[in-house]
């Protein structure tokens, strides 16, 4: 792994999260278990969960970890804060804040995590216009600019890459994980990019977290697997859960 410097990265919000398995179809070059930020991979806690319109989550955020006795108080804070303190759907944008929610409301196992999500200074700009983009694909025009004008638009990582704030020193960086994002994070390049095909390549294997080492190979594989407008390569930093 190269000596990465925070300062050249932006941050893209901070996230609670569980190691997963391996995807069966790359068994030879991934280890065991993995850390994704995907959507698909990945095993992100949906802090939107704690909608009070979703009682029917009640299930799924046991197993994320937040106990039943645990989850009526966490809705309540979820309802205060989830204007000024959640990324949507499923970050936070200050690492303090997922510390104290994992703290207060989750019963942590050992497989739990809190990560850092940054992307490298010279994409911000790219990102930023890609996505608005994107997401313009999916309303009308008359609601996206409606949308644009609203006092807490945009949102999520699209709000927190606009800020230019660094990542919270203090963490232990992992490496990168190319995947797309629209109004969350998507499809990671483990579901797309043949492993065997990388290695050949790029002599690049993924790292013991599932991960790219290197920035630059990351960008090459971006490149190399032919849809650069779709994937970023984000820097994926471990931090202390509590």
């Amino acid at each position: 792994m190269d000596a990465i410097d925070l300062n050249d990265y932006v941050a893209g919000g901070y996230y609670i999260g569980a190691y997963t398995s391996r995807p069966n179809n790359k068994e030879s070059h991934l280890p065991e278990r993995i850390i994704s930020i995907s959507d698909c991979r990945g095993d992100i806690l949906r802090v939107s969960s704690l909608n009070r319109y979703l009682d029917q989550q009640s299930d799924y955020l046991t197993r994320q970890g937040l106990l039943k006795s645990n989850q009526d108080t966490a809705r309540i804070w979820y309802d205060k804060n989830w204007r000024k303190d959640i990324s949507f759907p499923d970050g936070f944008y200050e690492l303090a804040t997922a510390q104290q929610f994992a703290s207060e409301f989750m019963q942590t196992r050992e497989d739990h995590f809190i990560v850092g999500v940054g992307l490298q200074k010279s994409f911000s700009k790219e990102f930023v216009e890609e996505n608005d983009i994107l997401t313009a694909k999916f309303v009308s025009d008359e609601e996206f600019k409606e949308r644009q004008l609203k006092r807490d638009e945009p949102f999520g990582v699209n709000k927190m890459i606009r800020q230019q704030k660094s990542l919270e020193k203090g963490g232990h960086v992992l490496g990168f994980e190319l995947v797309t994002y629209l109004t969350g994070f998507g499809c990671s390049y483990l579901c797309t990019v043949d492993q065997f095909q990388m290695i050949e390549e790029f002599n690049a294997y993924p790292n013991k977290y599932g991960l790219i080492d290197n920035f630059e190979i990351a960008t090459k594989v971006r490149h190399w697997r032919g849809s650069d407008e779709d994937y970023f390569p984000w820097l994926i930093v471990q931090y202390p859960i509590t």
